[in-house]
């Protein structure tokens, strides 16, 4: 809890016109303030002493440096948001106009047009050196300069040259002491951020290697006004890895170009994975193997004849041959169920997966065959069946024993019909009847 009454920074404030007294801490209180062009972050009705406030100034605008404080005395900072502006300063060298004319204050959005007199720069200025200007061959600009003794120029040697180009020099000359480091060497594969400025002796600066390249130096040292070498190099791995039952086809040694190696397996041999590897942050990528072939024959193929070696069927459903190991199939077309003879019987019919396919028919009693009574399996196809059809003999034979069989029969009935006429036109017969 607060005291009762507390002394703000050790000492109470009098007032000529009033009774001196003491504030306590609690008393301190800032009220939000009203911001133009601007919206209080979190606002709350009442800051207490050393509080902060946030704000955010509308586009085009920008807050005032620093950051308000609740004091005793108000906020320590007025927050307010200014407008956004760009100066242009008078006298750019080279410049020959500007568009809009004579204006040198713009806002956001606003444009500004510069036009630059053909081949003119602007004086330069060198500390610690002298400049001496002139014109090559195309007439343009230039100035070369040399260094005073005890300094030499920021790319490392004793003199340079700036060039005028299009109304502005290619760079601003500079003279560092010759135990200082200016401008960082170029390392192939490397990159370097290049700071005008120089470096001291013993300042280190880290060297940062393209993608798959690696420097023998994290970083490079300014010593008695020399940068240290480094060199950004591929990374290398070692020898390739032995794969078992493989040899390298291909191997690149080249130390600007990506280290890759090619397998091939030996004759029988399969390669699982990838034939070619590289070589990534000096480690190689994962090797391929080396496997046999594997074959897989299933029973139940049709056509199948034999094979060799001979197959222990009843053991096993199915048998695995390696490619070091070679299996024989001799394929003889298998045709299906033989065919329906109507009136006839098989008497012989191959199933045997050694012989040539066959099949014998036969006709029933009273019947003829027509055709081979033997045909074979061809292209897995039978060949054309017989048909048995009945023999011409015994159809006459029935027809007359049919034909006498029906004489006899009309033979008797009319017999039959006569005799029993002939009963009833007797006088014997009538007599006794009587």
């Amino acid at each position: 809890a607060l005291p009762k009454y507390c002394i703000i920074r050790r000492s109470c404030f009098f007032h000529t016109l009033k009774v001196p007294q003491c504030l306590s801490l609690a008393d301190i209180k800032c009220l939000p303030p009203q911001i133009l062009f601007g919206t209080i972050i979190e606002p709350q009705e009442e800051y207490q002493e050393n509080e902060l406030i946030k704000y955010a100034c509308d586009k085009g605008y920008k807050a005032t440096p620093g950051t308000p404080k609740c004091t005793k005395n108000g906020w320590s900072i007025k927050p307010e948001c200014e407008e956004v502006t760009c100066v242009l300063q008078f006298g750019i060298p080279g410049v020959h106009s500007t568009s809009p004319s004579g204006k040198n204050i713009f806002k956001p959005e606003e444009s500004l047009t510069l036009t630059f007199a053909k081949g003119a720069c602007g004086k330069l200025t060198l500390t610690n050196g002298f400049i001496q200007y002139s014109k090559d061959h195309d007439g343009a600009q230039r100035a070369s300069y040399s260094c005073d003794t005890g300094y030499k120029a920021f790319d490392e040697k004793w003199w340079g040259v700036v060039t005028c180009q299009q109304g502005v020099w290619s760079h601003q000359p500079q003279c560092i002491r010759k135990n200082e480091c200016g401008s960082l060497p170029n390392v192939k594969h490397g990159k370097q951020i290049q700071i005008n400025e120089a470096h001291q002796d013993g300042q280190r600066l880290k060297i940062e290697c393209d993608l798959g390249y690696k420097s023998r130096l994290s970083s490079i040292r300014c010593l008695n006004g020399q940068w240290e070498t480094s060199v950004c190099e591929r990374h290398r791995c070692n020898t390739p890895p032995e794969v078992e039952n493989a040899v390298i086809t291909s191997y690149s040694t080249d130390q600007e170009l990506e280290q890759l190696v090619t397998f091939k397996c030996k004759e029988g041999l399969e390669l699982h994975g990838h034939d070619t590897i590289s070589c990534i942050n000096s480690k190689w990528e994962q090797t391929p193997t080396c496997k046999q072939v594997t074959c897989v024959l299933e029973f139940g193929i049709p056509g199948l004849h034999s094979t060799s070696p001979i197959i222990d069927r009843s053991s096993h459903s199915l048998v695995v041959f390696h490619s070091l190991f070679p299996l024989n199939v001799a394929i003889g077309l298998r045709c299906d169920t033989p065919p329906k003879v109507e009136n006839a019987i098989i008497t012989s019919h191959s199933t045997e997966l050694e012989m040539e396919q066959s099949v014998t028919f036969k006709c029933g009693e009273g019947f003829e065959l027509h055709g081979h009574d033997t045909i074979l399996c061809i292209n897995s196809k039978w060949e054309q069946a017989p048909t048995c059809k009945r023999e011409w003999k015994t159809r006459k034979k029935l027809f007359f024993r049919f034909f006498s069989y029906l004489t006899y029969l009309i033979y008797f009935v009319l017999l039959y019909i006569s005799l029993f006429s002939w009963l009833n036109h007797h006088p014997l017969f009538l007599t006794k009847t009587l």
